[in-house]
């Protein structure tokens, strides 16, 4: 094989593709924040009009998607009055009333959307990196190290800004009890998806310390200015 990368390289490398992929699938899956459906912040077993739904999912929320969720009327396919669709995807708008619940779950939305961005794009270059010589010379190494913190900080910031939308009324109303509050889970729990984005943005921290020395030093006696 042969490369730009050192043996670290090769370990910068893996690591950058590791990181690109790990980080994606946090912040697609909606299993952030997770919690046994509720109905108007209370037990659905509360409500003689929901003793025939069957409740057997949980409700989950990420910053720009979600799982299950109530739905009335037309929507239910015996003709209840309510019934829990068993569906996941986006919020049905970035803001507004339909929308991503939590101004802090936008700036999540964007700050994850750029990290991955970010983070994919480095792992291409460290996977051309491994097959063509001298395309990872110290300027590449020097950018793609710092795309990789400003990625891993863009996770940081999105994983502590993430528990300021624990207050929103349809987190609460639907999942999370009126208990819940900022950095305050109520009823519900911390999903994997949110572990893993957290582990994501340390490893692409810890990326971004090892390209530096990913780099062959491929200058010649000649270009350090030594003469025969």
């Amino acid at each position: 094989m042969c490369g730009s990368l050192t043996f670290c390289g090769y370990v910068w490398a893996v690591l950058s593709v590791l990181v690109a992929a790990s980080t994606s699938v946090g912040y697609y899956f909606a299993d952030w924040l997770d919690g046994d459906p509720k109905f108007q912040g209370q037990d659905p077993s509360n409500f003689t009009r929901l003793e025939n739904v069957t409740i057997d999912v949980k409700f989950t929320f990420s910053t720009f998607r979600r799982c299950n969720h109530w739905d009335t009327g037309g929507r239910c396919d015996d003709g209840a009055a309510y019934c829990i669709n068993r569906e996941c995807g986006r919020y049905y708008d970035f803001s507004g009333s339909r929308g991503i619940p939590s101004a802090a779950w936008q700036a999540g939305a964007i700050l994850g959307g750029i990290a991955c961005g970010l983070l994919i794009l480095v792992a291409l270059t460290a996977i051309f990196a491994f097959f063509i010589k001298g395309i990872f010379n110290k300027y590449v190494a020097g950018i793609c190290g710092f795309l990789q913190a400003l990625a891993g900080a863009s996770m940081v910031v999105t994983v502590l800004i993430y528990p300021i939308g624990w207050e929103a009324e349809l987190v609460r109303d639907e999942a999370c009890g009126p208990e819940a509050d900022r950095y305050k889970l109520g009823d519900c729990t911390l999903g994997w998806a949110f572990w893993l984005s957290v582990g994501s943005a340390v490893f692409a921290l810890l990326a971004a310390c090892l390209s530096p020395a990913a780099r062959k030093d491929t200058e010649s006696l000649y270009s350090r200015g030594y003469t025969i």
